[in-house]
């Protein structure tokens, strides 16, 4: 009923339900275990035959009045013991200060294989013995399996060492990336490479921190509530909008999702876009975006420090963002700006990353320039695209930026919201060269489709081959299937 009533609650939610198909088909539980340590099982037995179960050890046959009396060697389930611990490990049955202020406690994390076992035995030996549920809470963690999909097993030595793990890749990049991992599912896979995640990221924290460090020291006070730029505005509602998918993430246990938000806002909101935006009033020495600076990088540690404590301490100290440790900080809170501007700014992010595109698709060589002629009935958007013409000049690497309806000759198309953005390469890529390339890397990749297909198609080879096996193959067909559509899309912008 406890957990019909949600005054114990399981997360992931569906652990609910099979904890209560357990309770509701409960079967008799053997009790006695062969074992050397355990708590003995209250029965004796008597010469006449006579069997006692006693709360007291009994003193003599209640039947024959005989004090010879055995007690039963078995001692009782190792799960039996372990259902008193909430409250036996806290003084119980003595009113102790441990019982009063940690029984009963507000959460357990545990496996999904013990809910019958531990989580259930507490529960109602809890409720039995005290009247109180013994946790609020319970957390029931992904299955860990190596590579192959095997279940970690230190018996088998399959898995992988916390220690080694730490020393190679630190402890913080340990913390992250399980945390990263841990996304509510039946299980997840790990391996020794997988952290390089965690590392990477930490990497990218530390040389982040240490490129704002100068512009951001001795800033402080309070953050503006007015006076932001459309870059401000949109890199403070993706902070706010990471804000809130980290704080529904960490209520509701799913620590993956937290992990994520703040990963894709720093890497990918923060560093690559906001830092790429602010360099140019960096370098004029604009106090207005050290402002947003120091509070952005101030949250984000802060949103970072519960998975990364030791090096968001470090970079806390580091970039004076307080006197104190971060732990004693106060939790962030939305940060005020204007949405208005918001999409303007996702428009031209949108023309840049298509500009960028093209450049990669049509290997375009690095240091080149391209011009861009843009076509868009909409005055606001090309208002701001002139007002930040530099910008996308320095982010794109476009030499030139215009306004036109006409396509010129031998020009790639960037489709926008509303309108689009012509890319002219005549002059800057050889067309026949690449042309002959593409058709010889899109005969290629259709020989290896074709290859894949006649191993998927084989009812001899679907038998024999493992299931990670065919799914490789079912992968790598899609990704030549990707690469050959990009391909075949290029040509045909070529030709055009």
């Amino acid at each position: 009923k406890v957990v019909e009533q949600g005054k114990v609650r399981f997360f992931p939610e569906r652990w609910n339900k099979v904890y209560l198909e357990w309770m509701r088909q409960v079967r008799d539980w053997c009790i006695s275990r062969q074992l050397w340590w355990g708590h003995r099982i209250p029965v004796w037995y008597c010469e006449c035959g006579e069997i006692i179960v006693s709360r007291q050890d009994p003193d003599r046959c209640p039947k024959c009045g005989s004090n010879s009396l055995r007690q039963d060697e078995d001692v009782l389930d190792t799960w039996f013991s372990s259902a008193l611990w909430p409250f036996a490990t806290m003084g119980w049955p003595e009113e102790t200060i441990d019982y009063r202020t940690f029984f009963p406690t507000n959460f357990l994390t545990t496996d999904p294989d013990i809910i019958f076992r531990w989580e259930a035995r507490m529960i109602f030996s809890s409720i039995f013995f005290t009247g109180r549920i013994p946790f609020r809470d319970v957390y029931i963690h992904s299955t860990v399996l190596d590579k192959t999909g095997a279940r970690m097993s230190r018996s088998k030595g399959i898995g992988v060492d916390p220690l080694e793990i730490i020393e190679h890749y630190g402890t913080d990049a340990c913390r992250f990336t399980i945390a990263y991992l841990e996304s509510q599912s039946q299980s997840y896979r790990l391996w020794n490479e997988r952290f390089e995640l965690g590392r990477n990221f930490c990497n990218k924290l530390w040389n982040a921190c240490r490129l704002v460090a100068p512009h951001i020291s001795g800033v402080g006070g309070e953050f503006p509530a007015t006076g932001l730029t459309p870059m401000d505005n949109w890199i403070v509602s993706r902070f706010n909008q990471a804000l809130e998918r980290v704080n529904r993430g960490i209520d509701g246990y799913n620590f993956a999702a937290a992990a994520q938000a703040v990963y894709e806002f720093f890497w990918h909101d923060l560093c690559d876009w906001y830092l790429e935006f602010a360099k140019p009033r960096l370098r004029t020495g604009e106090p207005g975006v050290k402002t947003v600076l120091y509070h952005l990088f101030r949250c984000t540690l802060q949103l970072l420090h519960p998975f990364m404590p030791f090096i968001t301490e470090e970079l806390w100290h580091r970039l004076g963002l307080g006197t104190g440790s971060i732990l004693d900080s106060r939790w962030p809170e939305s940060l005020p700006c204007d949405a208005t501007a918001v999409d303007l700014v996702v428009r031209l992010q949108e023309l840049v990353t298509g500009i960028r595109q093209v450049r990669a698709e049509m290997r375009v060589p690095a240091k080149s320039q391209v011009e861009c002629v843009v076509n868009t009935g909409d005055e606001e958007f090309r208002r701001f695209l002139t007002e930040n013409e530099g910008l996308v000049a320095e982010l794109a690497k476009v030499s030139r930026l215009s306004f036109s309806p006409v396509r010129p000759p031998a020009s790639s198309v960037v489709v926008l919201r509303e309108g689009e953005a012509f890319i002219p390469l005549a002059g800057i890529v050889d067309v026949q060269k690449e042309l002959a390339r593409l058709k010889k890397e899109a005969m290629e990749l259709e020989r290896l489709i074709a290859e894949i297909d006649r191993r998927l198609n084989s009812p001899d080879f679907l038998e024999r081959a493992k299931l990670e096996v065919i799914e490789r193959e079912q992968g790598r067909r899609q990704e030549f299937q990707s690469r050959r559509e990009r391909i075949l899309r290029q040509l045909e912008a070529y030709q055009e």
